[in-house]
Parts: C-alpha cells; sequence; structure tokens
C-alpha cells in the first residue's frame, strides 16, 4: 500500500477565498456607476463583469491592476453606462488593497502559520497582494502571483511557479481554494491536493474534482492535522 506523503505547505487562492472579493469588488463600484447613471444590482454587475475579466486574463499578459480598469470600463459599456473616466475606473482598481478578509480568516491563518507553510498564489500584482497579506496579519512565508509568473490562473505556470520555489512534491501541497474553474483543475493538474472552501452552499459542477469541501476556514485546520 503506498504511502500518503504528510501535507508540508498549504497554498491558497487569495481574492474570493481569504478576501472578499465580491464585497470589495462591488462596494468600490459603487461611486463609479452613480457617476455614470447605472442602478444595477451587485449580482448583475458580477454577472456582466467576471466573463470580461476572464477574457481579459486569457488573452496577452497585462498588469492586473490594468486587467481591473479595463475591465471595468468594459462592463459598464455592456450594462449601457456612460463611459467611464480613466480616473474613476484606476480608483476602482486601486481599491483591491484595501478590500478585507472574510471574518473567518485571520484566527484560522494565524493558527495554521505555526504548522505549515503557508503562501497564497494569486490573480493579481505583488503590491496589491502584499497589501492584502498586512490585512491578514502577514502570515504568509511567501506570496506567489500572476505577476511574478506572467500567467494568469486557470493557467499551471503560477502553480508551477510557487513549487518551485516551495521545493515540495505537488502531493506535499494542499491548494485552498473557492474558484473551481480558475484553482481545483490546474492545482490537480500539477499534482496539488486540494480543499474546496465552498461558503455559498454550491454542488461543484460536474468536470470538477477535490479532495476535501469545506464550508468556512475553520474546518481547514482539523483537514490538514488530518492529512499530515
Amino acid at each position: 500500500m503506498q504511502k500518503v506523503r504528510p501535507i508540508r505547505a498549504i497554498t491558497f487562492d487569495c481574492y474570493g477565498t481569504l478576501i472578499d472579493w465580491e464585497a470589495g469588488l462591488w462596494s468600490a463600484a459603487q461611486r463609479p456607476l452613480k457617476k455614470v447613471g447605472l442602478n444595477v444590482t451587485r449580482a448583475r454587475f458580477y454577472e456582466a463583469w467576471e466573463p470580461i475579466q476572464f477574457a481579459m486574463i486569457q488573452g496577452p499578459y497585462k498588469r492586473y491592476r490594468k486587467v481591473l480598469t479595463d475591465s471595468f470600463r468594459a462592463a459598464v459599456e455592456a450594462l449601457g453606462g456612460k463611459p467611464v473616466s480613466l480616473e474613476d475606473a484606476a480608483a476602482f482598481a486601486g481599491s483591491m488593497a484595501d478590500w478585507e478578509p472574510f471574518p473567518d480568516v485571520v484566527p484560522a491563518l494565524a493558527k495554521l502559520s505555526a504548522l505549515y507553510v503557508l503562501a497564497p498564489i494569486s490573480n493579481t500584482d505583488d503590491d496589491f497582494l502584499a497589501a492584502s497579506a498586512r490585512r491578514m496579519g502577514n502570515p504568509f512565508h511567501h506570496l506567489f502571483t500572476a505577476q511574478q509568473a506572467k500567467a494568469y490562473k486557470p493557467s499551471t505556470k503560477p502553480f508551477q511557479l510557487a513549487l518551485k520555489k516551495l521545493g515540495c512534491d505537488p502531493a506535499e501541497v494542499l491548494h485552498v481554494a473557492f474558484g473551481y474553474r480558475y484553482d481545483l483543475g490546474p492545482a490537480r493538474e500539477s499534482g496539488m491536493r486540494t480543499a474546496w472552501l465552498n461558503r455559498s452552499s454550491e454542488s461543484l459542477p460536474a468536470g470538477f474534482e477535490a479532495d476535501f469541501q469545506l464550508d468556512a476556514m475553520s474546518g481547514l485546520v482539523s483537514i490538514a492535522t488530518r492529512v499530515c
């Protein structure tokens, strides 16, 4: 019987898993949306913006600050709003540094950081991720970004970069994420074990798999300890 390798490192998707991505995005959008005369729901805005953003990160690499700026302007246009000024779109993008973690994140990371090597693998820029790490109490041993990999998840390049820097066998790394499209597939393809953080009690769509499912960060401590 093959022995299961112990977990040495835990990697995370950051925005949506640790940082409350949708709340931050929506809060930052309020002022510029009102300025251009758009009155839409949070769900409608996200439905318009996310596919545009996803399409942009599939193209030639550009910094995420630029992706956020351009995708916001394009989403407003798609929703029928007046053109957003470059200044307002840039302010929307810059707000990413101020988005807050979910309430269960900081205490869970504080416990885990004493037991494992922790590192986010994030579709963002170095400065944004560093600012978010500070909001979480700087519990991480490494910070990995699309800027470093020059590629965005769901490409495997950010995961391969992380594995090289961590110096771990992929089976010794547990990747935790809420975004099955961005994270679960490429993490498993890279040989990592995966945990789906399902805060919304959804069903995992067909074609996606995870070794573990969580509904809150508090469950991660017991899962990680159990597979060590």
